[in-house]
């Protein structure tokens, strides 16, 4: 991703020591990388495919999550994931 993005910056008259035009050149970029998609949203944040995992005590083994805690600003909030072709949905409940 960093080279493409200092491809671009580069492009538009930018340097390589110009740090805040190469990381905003990240922004709004999708690409296939070696875990797969790739997607940075406007804020350059990092738009992830992932699974949530709990590990069962007595098998050992690892099986999807059926409900996790969110800890946003001190509170607490239990909240229920469902799963509908590879896609998750997330309530949150207050």
């Amino acid at each position: 991703m960093y080279a493409l993005a200092l491809n671009d910056a580069l492009a538009k008259g930018g340097t390589i020591t110009n740090g805040t035009l190469i990381t905003q050149e990240m922004w709004n970029r999708t690409f296939k990388g070696v875990t797969g998609v790739v997607r940075i949203d406007a804020n350059g944040d990092r738009n992830a495919d992932y699974s949530l995992l709990d590990m069962n005590p007595v098998t050992g083994d690892f099986e999807v999550s059926n409900g996790v805690e969110i800890y946003l600003q001190s509170k607490v909030f239990r909240c229920f994931e469902l799963i509908i072709n590879n896609i998750l949905y997330i309530k949150i409940l207050t």
